[in-house]
């Protein structure tokens, strides 16, 4: 809230999403509208921020800390656009191994991703990584984050991996740029912008009572 007011991004207030009514059938205009609303809301929260930590990354490389900013943001990112492509409130939580799986999903239904992650790799990234860096601040067991390595995932002893931070990154951009484009096309995926509509009431709906 600021002056009264509840944003949902820097730009644009509750208001501003509710009065366009959108529907799966509404205009391209107002759709437009919408999705630069999702934009504003995506880009200042994770993108400015990762990219920025990211340059700081690459010109002080000897200061690795800042891949451990970078990934934790990238892990949020991930449950974010996951709940919005599939127009949830939340990632699942309903039985044992659900934040799991739903990684995992990600990684492999990821265009930019599943090349790169097998379902073991994937549930390691989950267990040593995102919930290495979310709950104890740092890699779990010996996996590493990096940069310039050949690949984005590499295997290394002890069933442990070690990620780009860099490749990782742009993947995840580009996959997000994916699906802003989706969106952007009427016909292209009805699927993705009747999600969307969940996601957004979600989000409002929270941020009224």
């Amino acid at each position: 809230m600021f002056n009264h007011a509840i944003y949902i991004s820097p730009r644009y207030q509750v208001s501003d999403y509710i009065d366009l009514n959108l529907r799966l059938d509404s205009n391209d205009e107002t759709w437009r509208q919408a999705i630069d609303i999702l934009k504003d809301r995506i880009e200042n929260r994770f993108l400015l921020i990762i990219q920025d930590q990211l340059d700081k990354l690459r010109a002080n490389f000897g200061i690795i800390d800042y891949s451990f900013s970078v990934m934790a943001l990238n892990c949020l990112l991930i449950e974010t656009m996951r709940q919005f492509k599939k127009g949830i409130d939340t990632t699942e939580s309903n039985y044992r191994g659900a934040n799991q799986a739903a990684f995992v999903e990600f990684f492999k239904q990821s265009y930019f991703f599943r090349d790169h992650f097998s379902q073991d790799t994937a549930k390691t990234f989950y267990k040593h990584i995102r919930c290495g860096i979310l709950h104890q601040a740092q890699t779990q067991s010996n996996s590493q984050l990096t940069i310039d390595q050949d690949s984005m995932v590499e295997r290394i002893e002890n069933n442990c991996i070690r990620v780009d931070v860099e490749k990782f990154t742009y993947a995840l951009f580009e996959d997000y740029e994916d699906y802003v484009s989706i969106l952007n096309q009427r016909d292209k995926d009805t699927v993705y912008r009747r999600n969307f509509i969940k996601k957004m009431n979600h989000i409002v709906q929270g941020n009224r009572r």
